[in-house]
């Protein structure tokens, strides 16, 4: 039984040709069972070894009588599927809890998290749709990766981490961070990874993805091959291009004001940024460190990690105790929840910079997955499994551990006259709405300080990556000693809709200056605005194999028409993916899109739904349903 050619003692060697005898004697780590005889028939029973490769084999039997040896043809009939198995106590996947298993490896349901409030997306994983495994197979063999690697769980993640993005090696997924998706699908538009999977087996490369569609994907691919995943969201997180676990930002000096510039800086913090944890027992790695369990496993392409652009597998308990010198890609990971951010101040005069100061707490604000549960999807707070808490004598700990061997020490004076604070609106702002937010100043002096401000407001990809400026606003303030002042800033939908684009995330710099004393201050927040949901309604009760209705709604409440809108429709089991266009929706006017079903299977399930257009994006909906049998 062999996932390659045999015949040869090479391929017995290398684990690809497996021989199972049935008499009692031992051939190998496989071991088969005489189970039942009757007649000239017998059941037998076959366990394969917990490091055996995965894929797909094909079997042949042999029979030893006094003729000689005779031998079964070979017969697709009897092809069988190997994969890492969770439930086996000796698999390098195994999870003890079978709660965690059933979230882990069964459920085909999950939510990517985009808020902090946990809002976010619904993702359909679809690990168990027909022709997804032979995929996933595919994409290995597409890697070209050895077939006796194949049973190494850590080998496959750093495979799947490579191949899930089309960088180097035309892997599944084509990246794009634009507003331009006229050759593709917008990553906002895609309900999950079944059709991307299905996709890539038949035309290649799929065009396009961001964070969000790498990790669904990925996590995908992981499930299917039996190898327990989750999608995480990392708020505020930072991308370390130089290499030091430092993220710098650097400001233009302008006369009396500061001006962040995007151009003279390699690092960035996103907004959010969403990988995979694989959960494995890392043996590859020291036996006195316990560093198995979850594992970040990335395949946004953002660096190059041995010669291709992935990331990970890396141990969330080394990240946590600052241990970055074990295998995969540490230092990275570390600086995505707890690089410090350094604000500079560049001299336009001289291009020489000045440190202003140091933010400890910014970056990895917290990291949140969907909670364990069929459809539970309220997030998760997992920010203590990357790193303890901020400022305490362990976090300070980590710190200086990481510090010894990646971070070049700055020094700085943090002495502060005066604090400066961004306050936003604690209740969601929706699209389309006006809101207020505040400047605070504090002045900790026993001095009066003038204060000179200047506020811009831009819309942003959730990169961070300004889109368009919206608002410039300056401010004087006159503080006492020990005062307090609050400057409110209103922002208007009429200002901020026309530059929005698809993705709703707003960005407001402050800078400031003691006139006094020449005390530099930076405050920088983000604005994630609500979009629009889809309502759905359903003509009667679900039953297996009897035609039901499905009606989705949408109103067009913006004060402008939405032209070229795309939706898409799909429900496990219940209804196949669907796509339907409109030329245009006025404003004010609704559509309904209704659609004819005919259930397969009884339970509940789920239908998604998501509308997409060039000026507004993640627009989506989702609704239980429970079929009755």
């Amino acid at each position: 039984m062999s996932p390659s050619p045999s015949g040869i003692d090479t391929y017995v060697l290398n684990g690809t040709k497996i021989i199972i005898a049935f008499d009692g004697s031992q051939t190998g780590n496989w071991t088969g069972r005489m189970i039942q005889e009757q007649g000239d028939e017998c059941v037998v029973g076959i366990t394969p070894s917990a490091d055996a490769i995965i894929g797909k084999y094909y079997t042949n039997v042999a029979v030893i009588g006094y003729n000689g040896i005779s031998r079964t043809q070979k017969d697709s009939g009897t092809d069988f599927y190997l994969l890492f198995n969770a439930w086996a106590s000796n698999d390098e996947v195994y999870m003890p809890n079978e709660e965690d298993r059933q979230e882990y490896v069964m459920n085909e349901n999950g939510y990517i998290h985009e808020e902090e409030s946990g809002d976010g997306r619904q993702w359909y994983y679809g690990q168990f749709v027909a022709g997804i495994l032979d995929a996933c197979f595919q994409i290995l063999d597409d890697s070209h990766m050895p077939l006796v690697n194949r049973g190494n769980a850590v080998k496959v993640c750093r495979i799947g981490s490579a191949m899930m993005n089309s960088q180097d090696d035309r892997g599944v997924l084509v990246g794009n961070w634009s507003d331009d998706y006229s050759l593709g699908t917008a990553p906002t538009f895609w309900i999950g990874s079944d059709q991307i999977l299905l996709q890539y087996v038949n035309k290649g490369p799929v065009s396009y993805a961001q964070c969000w569609v790498y990790a669904g994907t990925l996590n995908t691919f992981l499930r299917c091959l039996g190898i327990p995943a989750r999608v995480i969201t990392n708020f505020n997180s930072a991308h370390d291009n130089s290499g030091n676990i430092i993220t710098d930002l650097i400001f233009n000096s302008v006369g009396n004001q500061l001006e962040l510039n995007e151009r003279l800086t390699r690092d960035s913090i996103w907004t959010y940024h969403c990988w995979n944890e694989a959960y494995l027992s890392r043996l590859d790695l020291l036996a006195d460190q316990d560093l198995g369990g979850w594992q970040v496993v990335d395949s946004t392409p953002q660096e190059n990690s041995d010669g291709y652009f992935r990331c990970g597998p890396c141990s969330v308990k080394a990240i946590k105790e600052g241990m970055l010198g074990y295998q995969f890609d540490g230092p990275f990971v570390f600086a995505e929840v707890n690089s410090d951010v350094y604000k500079y101040k560049l001299n336009s005069k001289t291009g020489k910079t000045e440190l202003l100061n140091v933010d400890t707490t910014y970056v990895g604000k917290k990291l949140v997955t969907k909670s364990i549960g069929g459809n539970n999807y309220k997030p998760m707070d997992i920010t203590e499994t990357y790193k303890y808490p901020e400022g305490s004598s362990k976090d300070e700990e980590t710190m200086k551990s990481a510090e010894r061997t990646y971070k070049t020490h700055v020094q700085y004076d943090d002495e502060q006259g005066v604090e400066m604070m961004l306050e936003i609106p604690q209740e969601r702002v929706k699209i389309g709405q006006n809101f207020q937010m505040a400047v605070v100043f504090r002045n900790l002096s026993e001095d009066t300080r003038t204060i000179h401000g200047l506020l811009v407001g831009s819309t942003i990809y959730y990169t961070n990556i300004q889109r368009a400026q919206f608002k410039q606003e300056t401010f004087d303030v006159t503080l006492n000693p020990m005062e307090t002042s609050r400057i409110q800033v209103v922002v208007l939908a009429q200002n901020y809709m026309p530059r929005l684009g698809s993705q709703s995330n707003l960005r407001f710099v402050v800078t400031a200056k003691s006139l006094e004393n020449n005390q530099d201050m930076t405050a920088m927040q983000i604005v994630n605005l609500k979009g629009p949901e889809l309502a759905f309604a359903i003509s009667g009760p679900a039953k297996v194999n009897q035609e039901v209705f499905v009606k989705v709604e949408f109103t067009n409440l913006f004060p402008f028409s939405l032209r070229d809108v795309r939706m898409a429709m799909q429900g496990p089991n219940f209804i196949s993916y669907r796509e339907k266009l409109y030329s245009e929706i006025a404003t004010g006017t609704s559509i309904t899109w209704m659609e004819s079903c005919v259930p397969t299977r009884s339970g509940n399930t789920m239908i998604y739904a998501v509308l997409d257009c060039s000026v507004l994006g993640n627009v989506q909906g989702n609704w239980a349903i429970d079929v009755q049998a």
